[in-house]
């Protein structure tokens, strides 16, 4: 029931935030990489450690947390951070590894 939870304009708003939140912690992670003086390999692999997430927490601990009708809506934005996060890393450590 998680996609019927929200109308469009509700994932459209979720997806966005969500995206901001990504482009932040990976922005934020080149940046500070950039700032303690690592080296270019040391920072590539500070970008992908540091925007990486996995749910493989966040979703069993929702779980136990939250009432099952809720707990869906609660993960929600764990899951599209996720699915984010695997359709930009792929393309991004292409483009990192060619230069």
């Amino acid at each position: 029931g998680l996609l019927t939870m929200f109308g469009a304009a509700g994932w459209a708003a979720l997806i966005g935030l969500v995206a901001l939140y990504l482009l932040a912690g990976s922005g934020g992670s080149w940046l500070a990489g950039g700032v303690l003086g690592l080296p270019r390999a040391d920072r590539i692999a500070f970008l992908f450690a540091g925007s990486q997430k996995s749910v493989a927490i966040g979703a069993p601990l929702a779980a136990l947390l939250f009432p099952a009708e809720v707990a869906g809506f609660v993960i929600a934005p764990l899951l599209l951070y996720h699915l984010l996060q695997l359709v930009i890393a792929a393309p991004l450590a292409a483009v990192l590894a060619d230069h």
